[in-house]
């Protein structure tokens, strides 16, 4: 085939090439024939090999079906064969399931046979303890009838150490016959006993700790501990020693001897010194101290075992025993301390009196941690708490801080009503320091303006220097609740703030209210045409004429006023900021198991429960107020202060928009002269607008030296919305928009507008769009709405809704619509 192929293919070639030459088509046609002849006898060898493939792959098949019949024909000789296997390994199965039931019946007989076996067994060891413990009891019961029949003879000889080994015998010995009627009264006769040797003990053991007899009080000691009396150590150790305590305790007097300079002899006569009991108080901490010291050391030494408990329990006593005294002696002068502040007589704050003895009583627990606490190769080792003191490492050791801080329990309950008395009163001093320059407003006796200007700025001034000492004073009443109480009366601490700094600012918003109404009283009523606080126009006291606007210095001072109010607000905001960092702060110091809030909590029970639920609804909540009351005042004050700012600043604007309703142009039409082709010009602001964008652009020379003064204060007393923006920009901001939106208010007021008038209108508000970019104030939204309004060709095309901008003040479009419509009307029905 492939030789065909390549003949046809030279036979097409020729085609192209024109008809060859006859010799050489005769041998290309005798060639074709050769290849043909070829062909044929390749497919006949093609043929022949396919059909002996055939034959082979016949023959393959006759071998493989031929072997699968007899692999079948074997398989089913096998299977009868299979079958019985199969039978038989059934058999077998079952009769191994019987053995195996069997088995397990056997197993279960023995498991029961070996139960009664051992419990047998175990009643036979019951009963050889039984008899074990019965040869025990009657061994004891022997050696308890001879030890009953010896003590006596052995408390005769006074042997103290073999009574106490024979009573602690019979002691032992009582456990192993108890229920055996014959020793029912032995335990009342032992008792005896050891009362009796107990009284021989007592008198021999004091006199040894009063001697510091060291051979004595160990061998007395170990006694008393041999028959259970080891709490009569103690009581014997104290009572020894704190006759010394109590005999200092007893030796103060509030009126000491006072010796001759040099340490001479003392006078017949000596002078005699008044001493506070406060002032006494350390030196004799300072004395118990150094007994506790020295007494701590020897029972080391001596009784290192009782050492720590026999010190506590002494402590325990002495300050148990000198409770009532300490609370009279702590009450009388706190009496005279508060009667003599109260009156004025004294500078000395009878919260600083507790203050004074909590300290001492807190570094007095601080050295008695110390000297009992285990040393180490570091030295003594304390564990502190947030307050700076140590705190307790024992049971035994918090009793004796319950003990010591429980003298001032009366004190520390009262102190809000301290703290009260002290911020009370110096509110009440910076009130009065506020007071003295607000006496003078008087609008009868004030004559000129430099005088009113002078006492507003002195009321300022007295308000900017009050400020930050009524914030310090809430600061460190907070310092002083944490001290004091540990943070137990934190919340009635923020109430008492609350109240007296709330009385303060309303003192404040007083003032601010008189000098608005003197201002109202001196200058409104000196202006023409602006009313005063009741309606009537006109002076009414013999107050020089001030023209047609406030005078300069006193704007100036009504600016410094507001500057004083900002500031007392910022105060405001920042220490209730700064309540609830430092609360948040000590919330998880509150909570750890060794603060000292807990062991004072222990003196007044219930409170801790009320106490956390107000730290978790209160602290850390910033929506939460801790000084609502305040918070209100000084909004208050702000509000009042902004009024005067603004009524001040607003009568120029008004008078500069007086009769601006009313204005013939208005409704002026068009009456262009025909005899002249002449040109129209665009219109001219009005005079009442030139006068109110002149008085706007002089506001921030008024309000440099506000802004000077107000960045000379602290600055985090002066936070602002935004960094940039200064409190002299911001409040011309507002003056400028209030003064706009009073523009605005007089526009409405227009019956209607003309063409001529919205030309008008038109150029009016775009003089003052470029008076507010001069002075960098965004364009407010009724005057940008009017802008839009007015470049419309006709109201009617107002008032289609795809006209109307998404962004626009809707009564000002309405309104503003209505008043062109009726210019409209007018002129169709002239025309």
């Amino acid at each position: 085939h492939l030789a065909q192929a390549k003949a046809v293919d030279k036979a097409a070639t020729r085609d192209d090439g024109g008809e060859p030459a006859g010799d050489e088509h005769e041998h290309e046609h005798e060639h074709g024939h050769e290849h043909e002849a070829g062909a044929e006898d390749e497919l006949g060898s093609v043929a022949k090999y396919l059909g002996e493939l055939e034959v082979k792959m016949q023959l393959v098949a006759d071998d493989v079906s031929a072997k699968i019949e007899e692999t079948a024909k074997a398989t089913a000789e096998k299977l009868p064969a299979a079958r019985k296997e199969m039978q038989v390994l059934k058999e077998q199965a079952g009769t191994l399931q019987e053995q195996i039931f069997s088995i397990l019946g056997n197993i279960r007989a023995t498991q029961s046979s070996v139960g009664n076996s051992m419990g047998n067994i175990q009643l036979m060891d019951r009963v050889q303890t039984n008899m074990t413990l019965a040869r025990d009891a009657l061994s004891e019961a022997s050696g308890l009838a001879q030890l009953l029949a010896t003590v006596e003879q052995t408390f005769k000889q006074g042997d103290l150490p073999t009574i106490a080994r024979q009573l602690k015998q019979i002691r032992e010995s009582l456990e192993s016959v108890k229920g055996v009627p014959e020793f029912s009264g032995v335990e009342v006769h032992l008792h005896e006993f050891e009362e009796r040797l107990q009284t021989m003990i007592q008198s021999p053991l004091q006199k040894a700790f009063e001697d510091h007899d060291a051979k004595a009080v160990k061998n007395l000691s170990e006694i008393l501990l041999m028959i259970g009396r080891s709490d009569i150590v103690g009581t014997l150790f104290v009572a020894a020693k704190i006759f010394k305590l109590q005999s200092s305790w007893e030796s103060f007097s509030p009126l000491s001897r006072a010796s001759k300079a040099g340490g001479g002899e003392v006078d017949d006569a000596p002078d005699l010194t008044p001493v506070s009991f406060s002032a006494w108080l350390p030196k004799w901490l300072d004395s118990v101290l150094s007994v506790t010291k020295s007494e701590y050391q020897w029972c080391l030494e001596n009784l290192q075992d009782q050492a720590e408990s026999l010190i506590v329990t002494l402590l325990e006593t002495c300050f148990v025993s000198i409770k009532q005294s300490f609370k009279n002696r702590l009450q009388t002068e706190m009496s005279t301390a508060m009667a003599l502040y109260d009156a004025g007589d004294s500078d000395e704050v009878p919260l600083k009196i507790v203050m004074e003895l909590k300290e001492s009583l807190a570094g007095f627990m601080d050295a008695v941690q110390s000297a009992l606490a285990p040393s180490s190769p570091g030295g003594n080792q304390s564990t502190q708490d947030a307050s700076g003191h140590a705190s307790p490492t024992s049971s035994k050791l918090e009793g004796v801080t319950l003990c010591v801080f429980g003298q001032m329990k009366d004190q520390i309950a009262m102190y809000a009503m301290l703290e009260k008395q002290q911020m009370s009163k110096c509110m009440k001093r910076l009130s009065g320091d506020l007071l003295e320059p607000s006496k003078r407003l008087v609008p009868s006796s004030i004559r000129t303006t430099a005088e009113l200007a002078d006492i507003i700025e002195s009321c300022a001034q007295a308000m900017l220097q009050a400020t930050s000492p009524a914030s310090q004073a809430c600061q460190d009443a907070l310092v002083n609740c944490t001290s004091l109480t540990g943070g137990t009366k934190v919340f009635e601490l923020l109430a008492v703030m609350d109240g007296c700094l709330a009385n303060y600012i309303s003192r404040v918003i007083s003032t601010a209210q008189k000098v608005r109404r003197t201002v109202q009283d001196c200058i409104f009523q000196s202006i023409g045409g602006v009313d005063g606080p009741s309606g009537n126009t006109g002076p009414a006291v013999a107050f020089e004429q001030v023209g047609d606007a406030v005078p300069e210095d006193v704007l100036a001072s009504i600016l410094k006023l507001l500057q004083a109010t900002s500031v007392l607000s910022n105060s405001v905001s920042l220490l209730e900021a700064n309540l609830h960092s430092s609360l948040t702060a000590l919330k998880p110091q509150w909570q750890e198991e060794g603060h000292e809030i807990h062991t004072l909590f222990k003196l007044f029970p219930g409170e801790e429960k009320a106490f956390q639920k107000q730290v978790s609804s209160l602290i850390g909540a910033s929506t939460t107020s801790l000084l609502p009351t305040t918070g209100k005042h000084a909004s208050d004050l702000e509000q009042s202060t902004h009024e005067l700012v603004l009524d001040s600043m607003m009568i120029k604007v008004k008078q500069s928009l007086q009769g601006l309703p009313e204005s013939s142009a208005w409704s002026k039409l068009d009456a262009k002269d025909k005899t002249f082709d002449l040109p129209s010009f665009s219109a001219f602001p009005s005079k009442h607008v030139t006068d109110l964008g002149e008085y706007l652009l002089v506001l921030p020379q008024q309000f440099e030296l506000l802004d000077h003064e107000v960045q000379q204060q602290p600055a985090e007393q002066l936070q602002k919305a935004e960094e940039s923006a200064t409190f002299a920009s911001e409040w011309m901001c507002k003056v400028v928009c209030e003064g706009l939106q009073m523009y605005t208010r007089e526009v409405m007021q227009i019956p209607r507008l003309s063409e001529n008038g919205c030309s008008q209108l038109q150029a009016d508000v775009d003089y003052l769009r470029n008076v507010l970019q001069a002075l960098l104030v965004p364009v407010p939204l009724s005057v940008s709405t009017i802008a839009d309004c007015l470049s419309i060709s006709s109201a009617e095309e107002c008032r289609n809704p795809s006209r109307q901008p998404t962004n626009c003040d809707m009564s000002t479009w309405t309104k503003l619509v209505q008043i062109r419509l009726a210019g409209e009307n007018e002129k169709g029905s002239n025309s």
